[in-house]
């Protein structure tokens, strides 16, 4: 029926919104990271201590930041944040940045640090000293990242109740919905849902 059809969209468009934002935060976490550290930029290592900042607001804080930034870019042709998937990947990108960056800033500051400054001396490329030494040492420690932020983005409920597309619907929003409506048993089942998503990656960090 169409409770049974709403909890299997849910659920798609959570795991793909969630492996996506994963990815793709965790990929930009580790090129500032490697960045910092191959050219030991001073200013990219203040960047580390912004992203604490987006971790310890609120979701609701920052979509209403993300809704006031949107009004400025009205009169930009094409961009447009609210409402969008793009918008939802940008909010939590801002949210859970700290999350990627925290394992990838510490494993490659005591792994990496001084092979990547030999590396840059030794006038090896970028890319030599991405896929030939950080990636290979930091393989543990990405994975990790990228479980993380997806546990993180799978149970998100502000930020994606606030940005999300119009009848765009994840687990966490359908938990919401049924739940404001007094549906209390229908609720479980997306919220199970949650917990059985997450349940594999929390066995293996631990």
């Amino acid at each position: 029926d169409s409770s049974n059809l709403n909890i299997i969209e849910g659920t798609l468009n959570t795991i793909l919104l969630s492996i996506v934002s994963a990815f793709l935060i965790t990929f930009l976490a580790f090129f500032i990271n490697f960045t910092k550290n191959f050219y030991n930029n001073q200013f990219l290592k203040k960047l580390g201590l912004l992203t604490i900042l987006g971790y310890s607001m609120p979701g609701a804080i920052i979509a209403i930041g993300i809704l006031n930034f949107d009004k400025l870019l009205n009169n930009l042709p094409f961009i447009t944040l609210t409402g969008t998937v793009f918008g939802l990947i940008f909010a939590y990108l801002i949210r859970f940045l700290a999350v990627a960056w925290q394992p990838l800033d510490a494993s490659m500051e005591k792994q990496c640090l001084t092979i990547n400054q030999a590396a840059r001396l030794m006038k090896r490329s970028i890319s030599y000293s991405i896929f030939r030494i950080n990636i290979p040492i930091l393989k543990k420690p990405i994975l990790l990242s990228v479980l993380l932020v997806f546990i993180d983005i799978t149970k998100e409920l502000p930020l994606t109740l606030i940005l999300r597309p119009f009848n765009f619907e994840t687990l966490s929003t359908r938990t919401y919905d049924l739940t404001s409506q007094a549906q209390i048993p229908e609720s479980s089942v997306p919220a199970l849902c949650i917990i059985l998503m997450v349940i594999l990656p929390v066995v293996w960090l631990n």
